[in-house]
């Protein structure tokens, strides 16, 4: 497969997004009703962080704070990162693996114009992973195995490497 495929061609065109102004209810409601991961949080057209699950768990419930009376504004995470929709998609990919993230948000102009994910990422690189898993038999431990998700942790690796049956990234390998 090609690596010049640019991110706007697989990217999510209408990312659902939510006000830094909202209440974290507000922003739960809105993930389980549109079916969602994650909100870009935008002022404007111009994106000012990006709300999780994960912030959810971490600094909501595991903290016992009542959603209702949270600002979105202070739970998520920012800056956003972003990368740009003529940007190559394997460069998308390496961002978030460099970043141990799982979304860009997708900007051009200082505009959001999208959201990139690594399951749109995985969407246009299905056999990849059955790839990284034959030369992960092949390799050694020092060569690493190739790219695609940690059957571990779940987070996108382009340093997989076949350990104990499963691909796994040196993190979870060390620790």
């Amino acid at each position: 497969m090609s690596q010049a495929i640019p991110v706007i061609e697989i990217m999510s065109k209408k990312p659902v997004i939510v006000s830094p102004e909202a209440t974290v209810r507000e922003a739960a409601h809105l993930m389980r009703d549109r079916d969602v991961g994650s909100l870009l949080v935008v002022s404007g057209e111009k994106p000012t962080g990006i709300i999780t699950e994960t912030d959810l768990v971490n600094k909501v419930v595991a903290e016992d704070v009542k959603p209702s009376e949270l600002k979105v504004k202070s739970v998520m995470s920012s800056p956003v990162k972003t990368v740009g929709p003529y940007q190559e998609v394997l460069e998308a990919a390496r961002i978030m693996a460099d970043l141990k993230i799982r979304r860009l948000a997708v900007v051009e102009e200082g505009n959001v114009v999208g959201l990139v994910t690594e399951k749109d990422i995985f969407k246009v690189w299905p056999a990849l992973i059955e790839i990284s898993r034959q030369r992960a038999e092949m390799a050694t431990p020092a060569q690493g195995a190739g790219v695609g998700y940690c059957e571990v942790c779940s987070m996108f690796s382009d340093q997989l490497t076949l350990h104990n049956g499963q691909l796994a990234c040196p993190e979870c390998i060390e620790g």
